[in-house]
C-alpha cells in the first residue's frame, strides 16, 4: 500500500491518476495452497 501511495505522488505531476483494486489470488508456498492479496494498479 505504501508503494502505491508513493507511485501516485510520483506520476501525479504528469497528470496520471492511479487507482488500486485489491483482489484475492491463490498461491503455492512449500507445497501448500494459500490465499494472497493481489493489488492491481491502473491509471484512471
Amino acid at each position: 500500500v505504501k508503494a502505491v501511495a508513493i507511485a501516485r505522488g510520483f506520476v501525479a505531476p504528469s497528470g496520471i491518476d492511479l487507482i488500486c483494486i485489491p483482489a484475492f489470488t491463490d498461491i503455492e508456498i512449500d507445497g501448500e495452497e494459500r490465499t494472497a492479496i493481489r493489488i492491481i494498479v491502473e491509471p484512471r
